[in-house]
């Protein structure tokens, strides 16, 4: 029977509080684990970040950095720089990645980011593995611009005197009015 024992570290409490939607696997801290990007018109973009911890004097390689899924194609994502991947340690910055969803389509859309990782890197333990952040979002269509209320440019009453029980003719002209 093996038996599996989890040490649970200061550093890793401070993680936790600190940011509650974090998801940690090992020696790495993912933070946000979902990304929801509401409803966004189509053909607009909206950015969201995700960041990447090591935690508990772990050291570890990230490998590829990827969207999967269905809807794929309506988020991109960027490695925001200085990103170091190679030899990451819990002394070095939390690592982000910003993802970005630019539907093209009305609907909802979900995908999720894969990080592929190598725990132990530089100590040539372990097998490379992957933590996924969950992407969704809504394609929304842009509403019609609103129709604008006549203006009144001009007018003109003839005859320019009238008496009450008198009729007159009023003209006017519109600059938007169909």
């Amino acid at each position: 029977m093996r038996s599996v024992i989890f040490v649970v570290s200061v550093a890793l409490l401070m993680a936790l509080v600190a940011s509650p939607d974090a998801v940690v696997f090992g020696q790495i801290v993912v933070s946000p684990t979902s990304l929801s990007f509401g409803e966004i018109k189509i053909g607009t973009s909206y950015t969201l970040t995700v960041e990447i911890s090591v935690i508990s004097g772990g050291i570890l390689d990230l490998g590829d950095i990827l969207i999967s899924g269905t809807d794929q194609h309506e988020y991109t994502r960027t490695l925001v720089q200085p990103f170091k991947s190679n030899y990451l340690t819990d002394s070095d910055p939390p690592q982000a990645v910003r993802v970005s969803f630019t539907p093209s389509t009305v609907g909802s859309k979900t995908a999720e980011l894969v990080i592929w990782y190598l725990p132990g890197s530089g100590l040539g333990a372990g097998d490379w593995m992957s933590l996924s952040v969950s992407l969704s979002g809504v394609g929304a269509e842009e509403a019609p611009p609103p129709t604008p209320e006549p203006r009144i440019t001009s007018f003109t009453v003839s005859p320019r005197s009238i008496y009450p029980g008198e009729s007159a003719t009023l003209e006017w002209v519109s600059d938007n009015a169909d």
